[in-house]
């Protein structure tokens, strides 16, 4: 889980969009690696598809190469 690995230290969403059952948010975080204690940072985009009140689709879109270089001692 996220949460053993990494603790977010900031997570601010700015925009969002929708378009009938497709939301798309922009944003920016910040990780913290628990075991190295390293910081990372990244814009954040979120793509949702919401069918009857519940998120049948989630695709987060960020700088995984941050968040790697950070998890590495």
């Amino acid at each position: 889980m996220l949460d053993e690995s990494e603790e977010a230290t900031e997570f601010e969403i700015s925009e969002y969009f929708t378009n009938e059952d497709r939301v798309v948010t922009l944003g920016f975080f910040r990780f913290k690696a628990h075991s190295t204690k390293n910081e990372w940072e990244s814009d954040v985009a979120f793509v949702f598809t919401v069918r009857d009140g519940k998120i049948t689709y989630w695709r987060p879109i960020f700088n995984t190469g941050a968040e790697a270089e950070a998890l590495l001692p």
